[in-house]
């Protein structure tokens, strides 16, 4: 073979180039173990199943389930996939859904509120100016209201 034939555009041996040859991109593990954990979680007229249940049954640990429907919220955020301390199972009853998702809402709103009150506005107190730090306060205890507001105002 000669030198035209083993060389790509960018004048480089063909098997060295990842522009003319690019490796295959696996899906993330995440994604994988979505696919896995999707394939136990029950659906409707079934009872939930327990977190642990639903990790063995598709052969992953605590922690790769919890990245896999981490993964799966986040991608497929319309997925009608829900949890409570019974377990967890995908429905398509329209009130357990909005249930599931009003109490998820709650939650986001106490954790923003914790993580701005107790880590980040401490954080700028201590390093930006006194300008900077009212600013953000300001900006933060609006963001707060307006979460608060919407949250408070979901029906029950």
């Amino acid at each position: 073979m000669s030198r035209l034939e083993t060389d790509c555009i960018h004048d480089i041996d063909r098997r060295w180039c990842y522009d003319c040859n690019p490796p295959a991109s696996p899906a993330s593990n995440a994604e994988v173990w979505a696919d896995a954990v999707s394939m136990v979680i029950p659906g409707d007229g079934e009872d939930p199943m327990s977190v642990d249940d639903v990790a063995a049954a598709a052969g992953l640990t605590r922690h790769q389930f919890n990245k896999a429907v981490a993964w799966m919220r986040e991608n497929y955020p319309d997925l009608p996939l829900v949890s409570s301390p019974a377990g967890i199972r995908f429905t398509m009853d329209e009130a357990t859904v909005n249930a599931f998702r009003r109490s998820r809402a709650r939650s986001a709103e106490t954790t923003i509120r914790r993580m701005m009150r107790g880590a980040v506005l401490p954080y700028v107190q201590q390093t930006a100016t006194n300008r900077q730090y009212r600013r953000m306060q300001r900006m933060t205890d609006s963001l707060l209201d307006e979460i608060a507001e919407f949250t408070n105002g979901l029906a029950s």
